[in-house]
């Protein structure tokens, strides 16, 4: 939450806001989303993780399209 002056922004649950707010008594209800899972080229992170491993090395230059 960001106060400025008497202005108040919520960018999540609240029961109250405000100057001299109070809330009681309050039931929230949250719902959890699951991600279906995606199926992942693993060939293209596999050449992924060998560009980063040539770039620690400083050898970035390597080509690895293959």
């Amino acid at each position: 939450m960001v106060r400025n002056g008497d202005h108040y922004e919520v960018s999540e649950q609240a029961g109250a806001v405000g100057r001299n707010a109070n809330a009681s008594n309050n039931t929230f209800i949250q719902v959890k989303q699951e991600v279906k899972s995606t199926s992942l080229d693993t060939k293209y992170l596999s050449k992924l993780q060998q560009l980063a491993n040539r770039i620690t090395n400083g050898k970035a230059s390597d080509d690895v399209s293959k």
